[in-house]
């Protein structure tokens, strides 16, 4: 991940707890903001997911580090979907239901990020994706599904002009 898409992640993921969790009361140092973290750590998309899941847990240990948000500290609640559309969609089930996230991060490709967006839209929760680029997603998904990096359309147009 470059330091460029790194700050971008962090702004993002930033405001969109902030958004998710609104103003907050005065907290005890044992409350946490959960965020579901569903990355494909194994499997044909490991390369990617892996290290954006590392700069997940880097970006949320300096922000605890540094007094976490409002007072409350991050706990990222990471699970492998293992590159498999079907993990993907009982992740983002479990999370929702189970682990009951108020937001989210996760994946690098468009594919999983269209399998967990809708079970996550549904239950009123934002999604931010730091590496899928479809800009197609928002509009398949809904309000709450947020794109971290350009659109591939945005992307190819600049490409063209660089050529």
């Amino acid at each position: 991940m470059t330091k460029e898409m790194h700050g971008l992640l962090t702004a993002s993921a930033a405001a969109l707890l902030l958004l998710a969790c609104g103003p907050a009361a005065p907290a005890s140092a044992a409350d946490t903001i959960k965020i579901g973290a569903p990355f494909n750590v194994t499997g044909s998309l490991s390369s990617t997911d892996a290290p954006a899941l590392n700069g997940a847990k880097l970006k949320a240990k300096e922000i605890n580090d540094a007094g976490g948000i409002a007072g409350k500290k991050l706990e990222l609640v990471v699970y492998d979907t293992k590159s498999d559309p079907t993990v993907v969609a009982s992740v983002a089930s479990q999370l929702v239901n189970q682990d009951k996230v108020p937001v989210a991060l996760g994946f690098t490709d468009s594919d999983s990020a269209l399998a967990l967006g809708p079970i996550f839209q549904q239950a009123g929760i934002p999604f931010l994706t730091p590496g899928a680029t479809s800009p197609k997603l928002p509009e398949q998904v809904g309000n709450d599904m947020l794109l971290a990096c350009f659109g591939d359309n945005v992307q190819a147009a600049a490409g063209a002009d660089f050529v």
